[in-house]
């Protein structure tokens, strides 16, 4: 009984900033879910890489109005997820992106299927979802700060991100 009372988790609430008159904004955000945890997909806005996105993470995106198709694409997974909207000046959107992982039934031994997708939400589930997920790990990205799929940074140790721990 005293462990209870010591696991209460208490978020904040989340409020999204607001669009200027000649920006659109879209929250995508990755709820909290263990399945496929480890994998990370990427988002393409228009065919073009923009971000991986993370579990228990949501991204800030100030766009042009305008037509947009948003696709995850995952290197182990040959099928991919996307969404076409219209993105309309001084409007605030919500893309969900879920994870699912399902056992096939066979004599033979099959992998599991993993898949991601895409969902557009309605602003007030979206609210009260990002602050139970990811309210504190927020990332701002706008249409002119594109990431180049290969300028990424690789995952490897590098020597030129650690310190001399006695050289103060």
């Amino acid at each position: 009984m005293l462990a209870a009372c010591t696991n209460n988790k208490t978020t904040g609430s989340f409020i999204p900033l607001q669009a200027d008159k000649t920006k659109a904004v879209i929250y995508i955000y990755r709820p909290s879910v263990s399945a496929n945890i480890l994998y990370i997909p990427d988002l393409y806005i228009n065919d073009e890489y923009r971000l991986p996105i993370n579990n228990s993470n949501n991204y800030y995106l100030a766009l042009t109005p305008g037509n947009y198709s948003f696709r995850l694409k995952h290197k182990k997974f040959s099928e991919t997820d996307s969404v076409e909207t219209m993105l309309l000046a001084g409007s605030v959107y919500f893309l969900r992106v879920d994870s699912h992982l399902e056992l096939k039934q066979s004599a033979k031994y099959q992998p599991y299927h993993r898949k991601f997708t895409l969902s557009i939400i309605d602003g007030l589930l979206a609210r009260q979802q990002i602050s139970e997920c990811c309210i504190k790990s927020q990332h701002t990205l706008d249409d002119t700060n594109i990431i180049k799929e290969n300028s990424r940074a690789s995952p490897g140790f590098s020597i030129e991100k650690t310190q001399n721990p006695f050289s103060h």
